[in-house]
């Protein structure tokens, strides 16, 4: 699964939890207070638990933010002191809609809504943790899933599949899905249309050997490129070439590439200026 579908997947899955955590708890409270002979106002309940569901909605950046720091190849101990700064922005968000959604309704009802950010906001940071951490989970592990298939009529073949390593274990990615892969040390970015991307922890050398097969040539030591989708070619000032794919992506291929030069020069009868 892709890191957007994967991150869609995860913020759903979040907030269908939490609407459900906080209607159980509105209708515990209108339980537990009418079996103790109380009070409270029916709509109360309702605003307290939405208003900080809202809060948590809007707070989903900064989760998702985290989640795609935490997956870059950066040192681990700036990935962790990244991540525990987003805790800490998500609570103040959450709390900081939280309570500005329920003094404006408590306004419109006529009462004042108070909150002392300096005893309360401890309390709340300490379950704004929690749903931090199952959400940060969620957002980490989606995108590891491995992509829905939609059900092939009869007689349609199969689509192609090749095993890429990512780490201790191996995805499953269509040849035809890739555009291009940009590899960086023990990390390559996967490029499919539309500029969807993901990043796995392998090199380039392992993913070349695994796509030369299927049309990907090595254009730059950084660089893995399915040639069948190249429309332009153009040389740089610096003697090096730029290569324009169908989706308008733009990719570098060096001069001492000539067998991939060749290869595009027959197949471009007359190649495009970028």
């Amino acid at each position: 699964m892709t890191n957007g579908a994967g991150e869609a997947l995860a913020c759903a899955a979040f907030i269908a939890l939490a609407f459900a955590v906080c209607t159980v708890d509105a209708l515990s409270i209108l339980h537990d207070s009418a079996r103790g002979g109380g009070s409270i106002p029916v709509w109360q309940p309702w605003t307290t638990e939405y208003t900080s569901l809202a809060g948590s909605i809007i707070a989903l950046p900064i989760a998702i933010a985290a989640a795609r720091f935490a997956r870059s190849a950066r040192p681990s101990a700036l990935r962790i002191a990244v991540v525990l700064a987003a805790s800490f922005g998500f609570s103040l968000l959450h709390i900081g809609v939280m309570v500005a959604l329920r003094a404006l309704l408590w306004r419109l009802r006529g009462r004042v809504y108070g909150f002392d950010f300096g005893g309360d906001w401890l309390y709340e940071y300490r379950k704004d943790a929690l749903s931090f951490a199952i959400l940060f989970f969620l957002l980490i592990v989606a995108p590891r899933l491995p992509p829905w298939s939609r059900r092939r009529s009869p007689g349609e073949a199969a689509p192609l599949r090749v095993s890429l390593a990512d780490g201790r274990r191996e995805i499953d990615v269509d040849p035809a899905e890739l555009r291009a892969l940009r590899g960086g040390g023990n990390y390559v970015e996967l490029i499919f249309a539309g500029n969807r991307r993901r990043l796995i922890r392998t090199t380039l050398d392992a993913a070349e050997a695994a796509l030369g097969a299927h049309g990907f040539r090595r254009t730059h030591r950084s660089w893995l490129v399915r040639l069948a989708l190249v429309e332009g070619i153009r040389r740089t000032a610096a003697g090096d070439f730029r290569l324009r794919l169908d989706d308008q992506l733009v990719v570098p291929l060096s001069r001492r590439s000539r067998a991939v030069l060749a290869e595009l020069r027959e197949q471009l009868a007359e190649p495009l200026l970028l």
